[in-house]
């Protein structure tokens, strides 16, 4: 009978081998200056026993963080050092505590940028990220990276860090030569997958109770506030304003625009998986305005709105408003 020992040596040899080829795979991914990233989060001199790759995820923030990159060569989220120029290749990272939609967000302001200064360079986004959301990216996020990448020779590389491995998270093709081969009409499957996912989510909107939204302005400003409340089965809303010369209130009505109700339902449309729950930002601010809402029967309340899922609602709302003051 083999020993623990034997057998935990072997499966270590079994886990080593499959590292070393996925490593290999994940290297061919990128070119340029981002395969340092790739080595040392790779790093296979050094058991994952003894180091996690989430440990490596880490210090590679914490390394950016700190300036370890002197004289930047790409482009980083969220740490790094500050600058102006726009280079061809971009790093995000998303660990911890972090949230994974702000990366992409910079991921595609950094896309923008880099297209009109390098139109015919190749350029390379990669990001790192111990969390995925697949579906709020293939809502706000995939076709528009589809076109970035097709249209400007931008290639995206997603990877999940666990504590034990890393994996491409499975999106478009790196090699540039069949990225440039790829027939834009492949993806509209995809446009029309996202469309039929944002009704389904306009319809459950419809069938909840209304969603509610209050706020003040803090202690300098303690008569200043308002509530919301959006019947989206109606099609309807009802807010009430008040400030130091209407203590009591102004209560105005209207309509809510259709197009502003499926966007608002696409946006906040994840959060119905969450439990029925109170949901805080931790961020507290001494005399600062606060904000709380209703949605879906869960309880969210902030005031700078940095963590998810109090981010969502936040700017989920703001959007909504805007809507509503256009009209």
């Amino acid at each position: 009978m083999r020993t623990y020992e034997e057998f935990a040596q072997d499966v270590s040899w079994q886990n080593r081998s499959a590292a070393d080829k996925i490593g290999s795979e994940l290297m061919n991914a990128v070119e340029g200056p981002l395969t340092g990233i790739l080595e040392q989060l790779l790093c296979r001199s050094v058991e994952p026993a003894q180091e996690l790759y989430s440990m490596r995820m880490r210090k590679i923030y914490e390394c950016i963080e700190q300036g370890g990159l002197e004289a930047p060569i790409y482009n980083t989220y969220p740490v790094g050092i500050p600058t102006d120029e726009i280079f061809c290749d971009f790093l995000g990272i998303c660990s911890e505590e972090d949230a994974l939609l702000p990366v992409l967000n910079a991921a595609d302001k950094f896309c923008k940028k880099a297209m009109a200064k390098h139109p015919s360079d190749d350029k390379t986004v990669l990001i790192l990220t111990d969390k995925w959301d697949d579906y709020a990216f293939r809502r706000k996020y995939a076709m528009k990276f589809v076109k970035l990448a097709l249209d400007h020779n931008i290639v995206f590389v997603f990877l999940l860090v666990t504590d034990y491995g890393v994996v491409r998270i499975p999106y478009l093709p790196s090699d540039r030569r069949a990225l440039r081969n790829i027939d834009p009409r492949f993806f509209e499957s995809e446009r029309l997958l996202l469309e039929e996912q944002e009704a389904l989510a306009y319809e459950y909107l419809l069938k909840q109770p209304p969603c509610t939204y209050s706020y003040d302005c803090g202690t300098w400003k303690q008569f200043d506030g308002g509530y919301y409340e959006f019947d989206f089965g109606a099609g309807r809303y009802q807010r009430t304003s008040r400030d130091a010369s209407h203590p009591n209130g102004i209560v105005t009505e209207g309509r809510i625009p259709k197009k502003a109700a499926r966007k608002f339902a696409a946006a906040v449309y994840e959060l119905r998986e969450l439990p029925n729950d109170d949901y805080s930002d931790r961020t507290r601010v001494l005399d600062a305005g606060h904000s709380s809402a209703h949605v879906f029967e869960k309880s969210f309340s902030w005031q700078m709105a940095e963590d998810e899922p109090v981010r969502i609602v936040s700017k989920a709302i703001e959007e909504l408003i805007k809507a509503l003051k256009k009209r």
